[in-house]
């Protein structure tokens, strides 16, 4: 009887350390990888004078190396804290990242496909009553629209859209309605910036409409 209890404490301490080397591997491993994509597939419009930031968080990681199938359709590059992506988009088309991050002085990689389309969701979009729909893949254009300090920006979206959320970074609030009010005394620059959702549930990176004073 003896025998056999010690054989079971003998087989199940054999377990347990078992156990605890897998499970204890699976925590390092975890530990050695915090980077992640915040989605696999990021949608953009084209903007020929606005960057974003790719959506991934590098938390412990760093960027070391970018690999970019379609430069021409998003320009990305690290920015100087290693911690982010950021990316432009001048042209219509799909580029698939590969992001190199360096953790614990481990290497591994992260993959983000970006498309880009110029099929805007405004049906209307207006600064003080003027349309800016010529003007949409160029924001720059706008500023010629720009020549006071206070503004009405109000826009319409076609059906099968929806604002996910509209900021006025003048005012610091988020908007509720279909238009806003921008007053830059005081400042020089300001912008309203606009998530989008498609019919497909895709979110679209920020839409950003800025302001300039003369």
């Amino acid at each position: 009887m003896r025998k056999i209890k010690t054989s079971l404490i003998v087989t199940l301490t054999f377990f347990a350390a078992l156990l605890v080397l897998n499970f204890g591997g699976i925590r390092a491993d975890a530990a050695g990888k915090t980077a992640k994509l915040e989605t696999k597939v990021v949608y953009s419009f084209v903007q020929q004078s606005h960057t974003n930031l790719m959506p991934f968080q590098a938390n412990d990681a760093k960027v070391i190396k970018i690999k970019n199938t379609n430069p021409k359709v998003a320009r990305v590059s690290i920015e100087s804290d290693g911690k982010h992506v950021s990316c432009y988009t001048p042209q219509v088309g799909t580029a698939n990242i590969t992001y190199t991050l360096k953790e614990n002085g481990k290497k591994y990689t992260l993959k983000q496909k970006v498309v880009v389309t110029d099929k805007y969701p405004f049906e209307k979009l207006e600064v003080n009553g003027k349309s800016l729909m010529k003007n949409l893949k160029n924001v720059h254009q706008m500023r010629v629209l720009h020549k006071k300090k206070k503004f009405t920006v109000s826009w319409k979206l076609k059906k099968g859209w929806k604002a996910k959320r509209v900021y006025n970074e003048c005012s610091n609030k988020e908007v509720k309605t279909n238009s806003t009010k921008v007053n830059l005394k005081g400042k020089t620059f300001s912008a309203v910036s606009f998530i989008f959702e498609d019919k497909n549930g895709h979110t679209y990176q920020n839409y950003i409409l800025p302001f300039w004073s003369k």
